[in-house]
């Protein structure tokens, strides 16, 4: 069977799609020396050996470009492709073998204000797109995979018929070199840590808001607050309001960091304060249990499936209640080594090879015409 996998989400700088593709894709090639599979990236990303039943095709456009709807299905054709595995929402309509998807969450059909920067046509498009053609591509999936059972009763409420072709599969999280034994909380550096760009259904602002009511008294006014991530359309908002913050030079906005710097960054910070309002799964709090850093997080969508009972849930909305949370736990050395252990155990329960082997059954379930099955 000749399996196509999009991997165009696949950027230099991985973010929370990209990672699951790329090691959804790896944990396939340990798992799958039978089958041929081609997969499409926008540039030069995977090293597959020339003997390897993996290769890699370039298509020098994004998955959410015009292109996937009006010509991606005669690549595919001329391939002789027999499945799509799309590891995210959209899928070229006029394929016409079975299409596997991968939905990571419905913001953008849900809430694209949270997403869409106002007065953006661009923006305007986006959310068209996604109401149009993701709900298309559902309808017309063989099976859907989802990360949650938030995401998958998310998918239900959209369209109960696709309830009988939902599998939920979560990521791995062992991605990241945690090492055998977390850096002592004792030993951290006075930084708490949010990672995630400046969208608002990630609340960054909330975060600022949260950690300048955290450090206006004393123990916690030497705190700084560290964040990486690349800049978007939202970045100017934020920088200005850090601008009129009392705690602005204690806030560091750090821009794209490598893997080497994040996981340095996780391993050295004494908090992690993730309160979105929106996730599909939440990489960055198993990231951040992984290496034995507490979490404080929102207690709606996928987020407390993902934190069970090794986090602090708060309500995103309610600051007040954040900087209580946020000042209780570090205030509270016993409670914050109760939940690194707690993480600790979590992370073992998210593994890509596991993940990689439950795809794999979805793929081989839905080729079954191609193996003769």
């Amino acid at each position: 069977m000749r399996i196509a996998i999009d991997g165009r989400a696949i950027m230099p700088q991985l973010d929370g799609i990209g990672r699951y593709s790329h090691c959804l894709i790896e944990g396939l090639r340990q798992l799958d020396t039978r089958n041929e599979y081609i997969v499409y990236v926008t540039h030069p990303h995977f090293s597959f050996p020339s003997d390897s039943n993996f290769r890699e095709a370039l298509l020098p456009y994004r998955y959410v470009h015009p292109y996937t709807i009006m010509a991606f299905h005669r690549e595919l054709h001329a391939q002789k492709v027999d499945l799509l595995f799309a590891p995210f929402f959209f899928a070229p309509p006029l394929f016409r073998g079975p299409t596997i998807l991968t939905v990571h969450d419905l913001i953008w059909v849900k809430q694209p204000g949270l997403q869409a920067k106002p007065g953006n046509p661009l923006e305007l498009v986006k959310i068209i797109a996604h109401r149009t053609i993701v709900p298309y591509s559902l309808r017309r999936a063989a099976e859907v995979i989802t990360v949650s059972h938030s995401t998958a009763a998310d998918l239900h409420r959209l369209d109960p018929s696709l309830s009988d072709r939902v599998t939920v599969i979560t990521p791995g999280i062992d991605h990241l070199p945690c090492g055998e034994d977390p850096l002592p909380l004792s030993d951290r550096d006075s930084y708490v840590l949010f990672v995630g760009n400046s969208k608002p259904y990630k609340n960054m602002a909330g975060v600022i808001e949260c950690f300048e009511r955290l450090t206006a008294n004393e123990p916690f006014d030497t705190l700084r607050l560290k964040i990486p991530g690349r800049r978007d359309n939202f970045r100017t908002i934020i920088q200005e309001q850090i601008n009129r913050s009392s705690c602005r030079d204690r806030v560091d906005l750090l821009g794209p960091v490598d893997e080497v710097s994040l996981v340095d960054l996780y391993r050295r910070a004494r908090l992690l304060l993730f309160p979105s309002r929106y996730e599909g799964f939440g990489f960055p709090v198993l990231e951040a249990m992984a290496f034995g850093t507490p979490v404080v997080t929102s207690n709606c969508s996928s987020l407390p499936e993902v934190a069970g009972d090794a986090a602090v849930l708060v309500d995103p909305e309610d600051i007040p209640q954040m900087a209580r949370a946020c000042a209780a736990l570090l205030g509270d050395p016993v409670r914050m080594q109760s939940l690194v252990e707690r993480g600790r155990r979590r992370v073992l329960d998210y593994r890509w090879e596991e993940c990689a082997r439950q795809v794999h059954a979805v793929l081989l379930r839905a080729g079954r015409p191609f193996l003769g099955a």
